[in-house]
């Protein structure tokens, strides 16, 4: 006799072999035509939020872009494109909405200065203090460990205010 099991065949169950399911879209009927024209989304308080801060960062990128000139503030290549950032001196993650809008924290720089090599801080710092001097720049890191309340006030102030500027040549 050989070795193994002798008669195994009836003690087990045969699998059914089935094939395998795909996704298929939804078929979709023809003649049946949707509706394009939609109702407007009502803007909740997050939204309306979100909306004044886009405006706002727009409003600050216009500001620095009429301020300087396209080239990198710490390594001073020309910029372009999506190559030119609006870097931090103080991490916006740091600062909270004061220093995140602030224009004297806001300078262009290339990608590789502000995503690649972190914003190159010190370089920064030491060209803030030689355009702006040393008083306007401790009174922004003054700022970072103050506190301000950013709603829906003082997200309007700030852009009022920035219009004004953005206005006067």
């Amino acid at each position: 006799m050989a070795r193994g099991r002798a008669n195994d065949t009836g003690s087990r169950k045969k699998m059914k072999k089935t094939p395998l399911k795909r996704y298929t879209p939804l078929k979709v009927k023809t003649g049946l035509k949707r509706s394009v024209s939609r109702t407007p989304r009502k803007l909740t308080p997050t939204r309306q939020l979100r909306a004044l801060k886009d405006q706002l960062w727009e409003l600050c990128r216009k500001i620095t872009e009429k301020r300087y000139p396209n080239l990198c503030y710490t390594c001073g290549k020309a910029i372009e494109g999506q190559n030119r950032q609006l870097g931090h001196c103080i991490p916006s993650s740091v600062g909270g909405a004061q220093l995140r809008y602030n224009l004297d924290n806001l300078r262009w720089q290339c990608m590789a200065c502000n995503v690649y090599h972190g914003g190159q801080g010190a370089m920064f710092i030491r060209n803030l203090v030689r355009d702006l001097g040393d008083e306007r720049v401790d009174a922004m890191f003054a700022l970072k460990n103050s506190f301000v309340r950013a709603d829906r006030v003082w997200f309007n102030q700030k852009i009022e205010e920035y219009k004004k500027i953005l206005s006067t040549p």
